[in-house]
């Protein structure tokens, strides 16, 4: 049985060797085709139920929906970064406060370490 360093080692290759041989975009096409197409039809069903909206007028319409729909997904994905980092800084002063971590994950206690190190943390009073 292979140990999780040891698969990532074994992914990373295979994933090197594939990128090698062919074009990423070629391999991902009929992913990002299915995808935008499921994404398109939920959109048009939202904005045009009835389809009696004229083609010019749907398209017009879905652009949008899309440029919302993404701008929700990168908000998102902001406030999951800042929670991360909240978080990390929570448990760096936990350290820096002589106290145990929480946080279990080796990765994550040697970035806080190197935190510390180079005077990175949030005093306890800010």
């Amino acid at each position: 049985m292979l140990t999780p360093h040891q698969r990532s080692l074994r992914a990373r290759i295979g994933a090197h060797s594939l990128h090698s041989k062919y074009d990423p975009l070629e391999i991902t096409q009929a992913a990002r085709t299915a995808t935008r197409a499921s994404l398109d039809r939920r959109l048009l069903a939202e904005i045009d139920p009835d389809g009696e909206l004229s083609a010019t007028e749907r398209a017009r319409r879905l652009e949008h929906g899309r440029k919302a729909y993404f701008g929700k997904v990168a908000l998102a994905s902001v406030k999951v970064r800042q929670a991360k980092a909240h978080a990390l800084d929570v448990e760096a002063l936990r350290l820096a406060q002589g106290l145990p971590a929480k946080v279990a994950d080796p990765s994550t206690l040697r970035r806080l370490a190197r935190l510390l190190a180079a005077g990175e943390v949030l005093d306890a009073g800010q």
